[in-house]
């Protein structure tokens, strides 16, 4: 699973149920047709120490996939950026008691936005989305690390866009397939954004988001682009909006951000640089190296 793909979002929009305000639109593929359950408990700052928090990822099938983030024990009646891979998903908006949700489907109804992202492999914040205070981290892991992005022949639907799917590439090859990128993190190794879909949306501009770091040190970037796989060459994130202007890509910054080493989500003991903040970087158990930057790497990688 590509880092950058999993950092994908689309957004269309906000919608506000039970406390909940959530963004997004686009489609989930599961990893060879298998079930996959990715869970993580988020881990509070010292900016809210009571808070808890916890991510989930259940994808059934194709197209059958939910993520949610829930919090609780923040302050109450107050927006929060979610924010997956230095790029915002969403927002919770808490009730007066503290806790709050975001949902996202790939069945979207009253309750869940459209799912248009995939965590695996990225890191979860959620931020105060007024002071950019960080509350709660963690790092989604990666459940199939070999996966590649896999076009599927004869499976355009009826507007003629090829399907996606995450598979090995032996398990690609074998149903005819062609298989994109390489798996663990280079090129268009998963389906977000769509690296098959070279037809254009009718009607629609595609709103593009890049983020050169996927992290707090580089900025959101915003672009028009023809396709989502135009977006997936870029290794960016299609977003749908209405323009560029305000820039739909771009979180909240966060306070006392700087170099921070800690270890990758792959369990894998390798260290790797995150520019995060202070708070951040204590709770994802790293350390801060004294660096005003991850370039050149202060970690050693």
């Amino acid at each position: 699973m590509a880092n950058w793909a999993s950092r994908g979002i689309l957004l269309r929009g906000a919608a506000v149920v039970a406390g909940v305000v959530v963004i997004g639109v686009g489609t989930l593929y599961a990893a060879g047709g298998h079930t996959a359950h990715v869970k993580r408990s988020l881990t509070a700052t010292t900016t809210a120490p009571e808070a808890h928090g916890k991510a989930k990822l259940v994808v059934r099938s194709s197209k059958r996939g939910k993520f949610a983030v829930g919090a609780s024990h923040l302050q109450g009646n107050k927006t929060y950026d979610v924010i997956v891979g230095g790029v915002k998903v969403g927002v919770i908006q808490t009730n007066s008691g503290g806790a709050g949700k975001a949902s996202f489907s790939t069945k979207p109804s009253t309750r869940n936005a459209l799912l248009g992202f995939d965590p695996r492999g990225d890191q979860v914040m959620v931020r105060d989305e007024e002071d950019g205070e960080d509350v709660l981290v963690g790092d989604m892991p990666d459940d199939d690390p070999a996966a590649v992005a896999c076009c599927l022949p004869e499976s355009g639907d009826d507007d003629g866009e090829v399907e996606c799917e995450d598979r090995t590439e032996a398990e690609c090859l074998a149903v005819g397939g062609t298989s994109l990128g390489v798996a663990g993190g280079t090129g268009s190794a998963s389906c977000f954004p769509n690296p098959c879909a070279t037809t254009p949306p009718a009607g629609e501009e595609l709103v593009c988001c890049t983020n050169a770091t996927h992290d707090d040190e580089s900025e959101a970037e915003c672009e028009d682009v023809h396709t989502q796989a135009e977006c997936a060459d870029a290794g960016g994130t299609i977003v749908q909006a209405t323009s560029c202007d305000p820039n739909p890509c771009q979180v909240t910054p966060p306070v006392n951000a700087a170099a921070c080493c800690q270890a990758e989500s792959d369990g894998e003991g390798e260290i790797e640089c995150e520019f995060v903040s202070a708070e951040a970087c204590a709770a994802a158990g790293g350390t801060a190296p004294g660096a005003a930057t991850c370039t050149p790497d202060p970690c050693g990688g």
